[in-house]
């Protein structure tokens, strides 16, 4: 699975308000909506009635709705300027010659390529990108659009998958010629139908998504862009084929024609800003009978599980924990909503996201949402009717929704859990605090992160960002390591009560027992000759039946120094015991923790030693957010791989900065509990 923003956003990046004022005019009330959208496309408004007036004497009525369809919802849809094509083919010819015969992977070649790639832009001297548009209504044909639905309808009557399959489903998702914005009309039904036509019939009885994978394994020769001419306008079929190479939104613009021209529903979903991570991300969903299957746009060997990692619940072994504030599905129809449909708002003062009224709302396919309420607690600049609900990334924060401002209060619909939000004004392109930052947690509660908290604490820090998915070789350490409870010393009688997976998270992993279990003693036992950890925590539940962490002494065998001993329990996840553990016999390694007494415990937890981004003689600065962020000052790192700062605010949103580091990691905020930094 590949991470990356919106690649097409950068190439055509819509300022004008024209479809915007066109929309506004198509949501008037009015018995012909259709007609109307005839005569907003000027002269090309005979092309479309021409559309109209062919399937209106044709047999078969379906095909008749599917035009109104089209043409009703063709306002907002745009080609970008493609002109430019023809001086870059040339190159593109080249350059794909070149790779074909030699090795694609090569990092040498790649390099060579994309640095003549930079010359040949300036000798040409056209700017590889472009903001001029054409709107469809403008300029589609007739014989284009109608020799489209015929294949469209076509190839969903004949798939043999497609027996229960909505007309509604057909409408908004194979039909459409227009597949993205700011791309060229092409002929590209015809394309896949050549190449696959029999595809789906050849497979049947096949479940659908088998039938699926057979198809997109046939294409995996098509890969993502590890940064190979990745500024090249890939906005026709045949340029993506050629190169072979391509960013998320490529491959997911590509699969929805691949599929769309073999009667299969299939759309693009995206996530605008990670809760968890900088940037974005779209990936593709198989519709069928009203449910949809997210998958991997480029090949992968477990391309069907985004409905299970995007749950905001779980997380993946190799990827870490994902956290989607929104998601939202690209569509062909209109879905005006909001801002969009005020009068009274200046469109400068809606962001990019609201902008585009193509696209719904499809967070609950994902995850279990919960409306937010905020109180303002800032002045409500003039003439500001919505609040947006924004995530951090890539150095600033990011509108994810948006909500109606209603006597002082917003409520922002459908909202993912386990991340950490900040209410904001957008007046004139800018973002602006409307209430302190909060964390909606994974119960669903609101917590306020309110620097204005007179107690301060102590922070230990040794990252700028958040570490991921675990390092595969702190995770192997740990991996198959246990840990035993006993009453004796001498662990004579003792009980398992825990084996680490191969796969743990990159922060502190908390394990609820299945019953209490009664011991002065514990060990972990070790699978390897060395150890890796940052903490280890016992628990038992008070009078209250709330968890609380046990003292205990640690000691270990084989000589292992107190210090070292002492950092598995010292309440910092930023210190770690990393030893090599002197060679015994067979499964006798361990480390041991003595709690003074006989104990219940119910619940552990570790933590594995976690890199430390902290470097000598380097400056360190710590912000915490109080209406903007704020400097708690800098510091110089040193050996130990950690800094301290003291009199933090306890309950701040923190970030931590490193202006060195900039170009390499984007800083990710935090807050500080339990003497760990929980990454938002």
């Amino acid at each position: 699975m590949v991470l990356g923003g919106n690649v097409w956003e950068k190439h055509y990046n819509m300022k004008s308000i024209l479809s915007v004022l066109l929309v506004l005019m198509c949501l008037v009330s009015c018995s012909t909506p259709v007609q109307q959208v005839v005569k907003l496309a000027g002269k090309n408004g005979a092309e479309l009635q021409k559309v109209l007036d062919h399937f209106e004497k044709d047999s078969c009525k379906q095909k008749y709705e599917a035009a109104q369809f089209l043409i009703r919802n063709m306002v907002g849809h745009f080609s970008g300027d493609t002109s430019h094509l023809s001086l870059y083919r040339p190159y593109l010819s080249a350059a794909c010659s070149l790779l074909q015969a030699h090795d694609m992977d090569n990092q040498l070649l790649r390099k060579e390529i994309n640095e003549s790639w930079i010359d040949f832009k300036v000798n040409v001297g056209v700017g590889s990108r472009s903001s001029n548009y054409e709107a469809d209504c403008n300029v589609i044909s007739a014989e284009y659009l109608i020799n489209d639905i015929d294949l469209a309808y076509q190839s969903w009557m004949n798939n043999p998958y497609n027996t229960d399959g909505s007309f509604q489903e057909f409408l908004e998702y194979v039909l459409p010629y227009r597949r993205k914005n700011g791309l060229p009309i092409e002929n590209w039904r015809a394309h896949f139908s050549l190449l696959k036509k029999t595809h789906f019939k050849t497979c049947y009885p096949l479940p659908l998504l088998k039938a699926c994978d057979t198809l997109l394994y046939e294409f995996r020769e098509l890969k993502h862009n590890q940064y190979l001419l990745s500024d090249y306008p890939l906005v026709k079929v045949e340029d993506f084929e050629r190169l072979k190479r391509g960013f998320c939104e490529h491959k997911c613009w590509y699969n929805s024609m691949l599929f769309a021209s073999l009667g299969i529903s299939c759309a693009i979903d995206f996530v605008p800003a990670w809760g968890h991570s900088h940037a974005g991300h779209s990936w593709n969903v198989i519709i069928a009978n009203d449910t949809s299957y997210a998958f991997e746009p480029f090949w992968d060997k477990e391309r069907w599980k985004y409905k299970r990692i995007y749950n905001n619940e779980t997380w993946d072994g190799e990827w870490g924990k994902f956290r989607l504030p929104k998601v939202y599905r690209h569509t062909y129809s209109s879905n005006p909503d909001g801002p969009i449909c005020d009068s009274r708002v200046n469109p400068s003062d809606i962001p990019a996201l609201f902008k585009n009224f193509k696209k719904k709302d499809v967070s609950n396919e994902y995850f279990e949402i919960r409306d937010v309420t905020v109180e303002l607690s800032q002045p409500l600049p003039d003439e500001t009717y919505y609040g947006y609900l924004c995530v951090f990334g890539c150095h600033q924060w990011h509108p994810v929704q948006w909500g109606r401002i209603k006597e002082g209060k917003v409520t922002f619909k459908g909202m993912g859990k386990d991340i950490v939000y900040l209410p904001c004004f957008y007046k004139s392109g800018q973002l602006t605090e409307a209430a302190i930052p909060f964390l909606l947690t994974s119960e669903g509660k609101i917590v306020a992160l309110d620097a204005k908290d007179k107690t301060l604490q102590e922070v230990a820090v040794n990252r700028i960002t958040s570490p991921g998915a675990m390092n595969h070789q702190k995770k192997s350490a740990l991996s198959g390591c246990c840990f035993r409870i006993s009453k004796d010393e001498d662990f004579s009688v003792d009980e398992v009560v825990h084996v680490v997976p191969d796969t743990l998270l990159a922060a502190t992993n908390t394990v609820s027992l299945n019953r209490s279990i009664e011991g002065r003693y514990a060990r972990l036992m070790l699978s390897h000759g060395q150890i890796n950890i940052a903490e280890v925590g016992f628990y038992e539940r008070n009078m209250e039946g709330r968890l609380e962490r046990l003292q205990c002494k640690p000691y270990g065998i084989n000589k292992l120094k107190k210090e070292d001993v002492l950092k598995a329990v010292d309440g910092m996840s930023v210190t770690s015991m990393n030893e090599e553990m002197p060679e015994v016999q067979s499964g006798m390694n361990w480390l041991g923790f003595d709690f003074g007494r006989k104990v219940c415990i119910d619940a552990l937890s570790y933590c594995p030693e976690l890199k430390s981004q902290i470097r000598e003689g380097i400056d360190f600065e710590l912000f915490y957010w109080d209406h903007g962020w704020k400097s708690l000052g800098k510091r110089e790192g040193r050996a130990g791989g950690y800094i301290i700062y003291k009199d933090v605010p306890e309950n701040a949103l923190l970030k931590l900065k490193n202006k060195k580091m900039r170009e390499r990691a984007y800083e990710r905020i935090f807050i500080y509990k339990n003497g760990e930094q929980i990454w938002y």
